[in-house]
C-alpha cells in the first residue's frame, strides 16, 4: 500500500535535498562577490561547491551546462536497479518528513 506522502511534492521547497542556497543566500552570494570577496572564500563560508557558487554569480553559465548535460543525458541509462534504489531512498525520506508533521 503506498504511503500517503507520495502525492505530496517537495521539489522546490526547503525540503527539497537538490537546493543548496536560498534566495537570501544567493543575493547575499552576489553582493560579496562584487564587493571582491572570491569565489572560493564563497565556498568555504556557505559550504558548497564553487560551481554552484560560479553558477549563483553568472547565470547563462548554468544555461549553458544544462544545454551541454541535456545533449549527454540523452545517451546515459541508468540501470533500474540503481534507479529503483534512488527512488526508494527518496519514498522513504518523504515519508519520515510526514511522520514528523514537516509536510
Amino acid at each position: 500500500m503506498p504511503y500517503k506522502s507520495e502525492k505530496i511534492k517537495i521539489a522546490n521547497t526547503k525540503y527539497d535535498r537538490r537546493i543548496k542556497l536560498d534566495d537570501d543566500d544567493k543575493n547575499a552570494i552576489v553582493e560579496k562577490y562584487m564587493k571582491g570577496q572570491s569565489m572560493r572564500s564563497l565556498s568555504r563560508e556557505y559550504q558548497v561547491d564553487r560551481q554552484v557558487i560560479k553558477y549563483t554569480i553568472f547565470p547563462h553559465h548554468k544555461e549553458e551546462m544544462y544545454k551541454r548535460n541535456k545533449e549527454y543525458l540523452k545517451t546515459y541509462e541508468v540501470s533500474k536497479d540503481t534507479h529503483n534504489k534512488y527512488m526508494r531512498t527518496h519514498r522513504n525520506y518523504k515519508h519520515e518528513l510526514h511522520k514528523e508533521g514537516k509536510i
